[in-house]
């Protein structure tokens, strides 16, 4: 036996999937047409952003935060579609 030395087994940790990530699902002139989309994606946490592009409102409709992984997927399926 060595004293003062000590077997520490190394614990396996594991990752924590940080959520940062945020997709445009849409962007809609119409705030109606906004507001359907946010409720289409209400389990993502949708929120309607307005952003003024050349003089026109536009409502993009953003998700998130969600994972790195979540993110690609979804944007895999919004381009599919």
């Amino acid at each position: 036996m060595l004293w003062g030395v000590v077997e520490l087994q190394a614990a396996q940790a594991t990752p924590v999937a940080t959520k940062n990530r945020y997709v445009t699902v849409g962007s809609y002139l119409s705030a109606d047409n906004a507001a359907r989309a946010r409720a289409r994606y209400a389990e993502l946490n949708a929120e309607i952003v307005p952003v003024d592009v050349q003089g026109k409102r536009f409502n993009r409709v953003m998700v998130g935060p969600l994972s790195v992984r979540a993110a690609g997927s979804l944007k895999a399926r919004l381009g599919a579609g």
